[in-house]
Formats: C-alpha cells, sequence, structure tokens
C-alpha cells in the first residue's frame, strides 16, 4: 500500500494516519533515510 504525499504532509502525520511509525516508514522507503524531511507533494511512499 502506498501514500501520495499531498501538501502540507510530513512523515509524522503521515505515520500516524496508517497507524504506523515513522520508523517503519524508513525502513520500507530506503531512499526516504538520506532526506526525511524533504518529501514532495505527488512522491508515494510505501506504508504497508
Amino acid at each position: 500500500m502506498h501514500h501520495q504525499v499531498k501538501k502540507g504532509d510530513n512523515l509524522f502525520k503521515i505515520a500516524r494516519q496508517y497507524g504506523i511509525t515513522v520508523i517503519i516508514i524508513l525502513q520500507k522507503n530506503p531512499h526516504l533515510r538520506k532526506r526525511p524531511h524533504h518529501i514532495r507533494v505527488g512522491e508515494r511512499i510505501r506504508v504497508r
């Protein structure tokens, strides 16, 4: 399952929405580890 980033989203908000932690998001999306605070609108992030 993926989440498409919308304006105003951040990893904490996304994690809360799906009942998971930011750590889990980072584990499922290794490319975000280098830039966890720079997600872009329209980007797809794996959440499950």
